[in-house]
Order: C-alpha cells, then sequence, then structure tokens
C-alpha cells in the first residue's frame, strides 16, 4: 500500500483490500517480529552449499 500511496489514497486501498485504515497505519508502525528478522533461506545458502574440494599438491 505504501508503494501506491501517492497514486491512491490510502483509504481506497484499504477498502479494496479489506482492511481498516487504523490497521494499516498499525501494522506499519510496529517493530518487526522476531521471525521475521531470523535468517531466511536465501541468506544461508552459502553457509549450506557443499564444500569445495580441496587441491592438494604432490611433490
Amino acid at each position: 500500500m505504501s508503494a501506491n500511496q501517492a497514486i491512491f489514497p490510502i483509504a481506497t486501498m484499504a477498502r479494496v483490500l479489506g482492511v481498516s485504515e487504523a490497521g494499516y497505519y498499525a501494522w506499519r508502525s510496529r517493530l518487526p517480529s522476531p521471525s521475521a528478522s531470523f535468517p531466511t533461506t536465501a541468506s544461508l545458502e552459502p553457509l549450506l552449499a557443499p564444500p569445495t574440494p580441496r587441491r592438494t599438491r604432490r611433490c
């Protein structure tokens, strides 16, 4: 909704989406939940990738 508020009024978008304006503004001012700040799978991919084989040097 915040991306489109320059085009459409918040009241209109809230009515079309079936949410209250007060609920939207309350949601917008809330802190992120602990689960929202938990690392996602995408950010863990480098850690979960299989290790690259190491080359050994024979003399």
